[in-house]
């Protein structure tokens, strides 16, 4: 991801020293936390139509050859989708989905948001809920056999939110997660 002062964010191809393989054409997007498929030949990323980067938009999929532009694989509400992470086998991806934005209450205590982590598959399709609450759930991370997956919280046992935020685990067929 490379954002100039001049122009849109984009995504850009680089060796290890820095010199330009390629520009990735986003189009209209301003696309923020891309991260390459296992194989090399995608990357996902989360976008939106406004350079005012908040808390995300959808994902998307493209080719990291530049064949082909990007492919929308979520459909949430403006500001809600971000921090794909790619399955092991390359085949979905999970990530964040802010169901609701921190907010001030009439009584002028602060209000967490909430978020859950989901799974949809790269090529797009309906996502599956994987952990949900009232929580804030993010940064999901596959481990390596694909089996389980670690992201952040500030979750209870119970699932109600708390100021401290700690690593857990869930199977990534779904279930009950665990403190690490």
């Amino acid at each position: 991801e490379c954002q100039q002062a001049e122009s849109a964010a984009q995504l850009l191809v680089v060796n290890i020293d820095g010199t330009i393989v390629r520009r990735l054409d986003t189009g209209t997007l301003y696309p923020a936390d891309p991260t390459i498929s296992p194989d090399g030949k995608s990357v996902a990323f989360w976008a939106s139509t406004s350079a005012d980067l908040n808390e995300g938009g959808s994902i998307y999929v493209m080719p990291t050859d530049g064949s082909g532009g990007p492919q929308r694989v979520t459909d949430g509400d403006p500001d809600t989708d971000s921090d794909p992470a790619w399955s092991p086998d390359g085949t979905s991806l999970a990530f964040r989905r802010q169901i609701s934005p921190a907010h001030t209450a009439d009584s002028g205590k602060k209000v967490p948001e909430e978020s859950d982590i989901l799974i949809v598959p790269a090529a797009g399709g309906g996502p599956r809920t994987l952990v949900t609450g009232p929580a804030t759930d993010e940064k999901p991370a596959w481990s390596p056999d694909g089996r389980t997956i670690a992201f952040v919280s500030n979750r209870t046992a119970d699932g109600s939110p708390t100021a401290q935020k700690d690593l857990w685990v869930v199977p990534a067929t779904g279930g009950k997660p665990t403190a690490i």
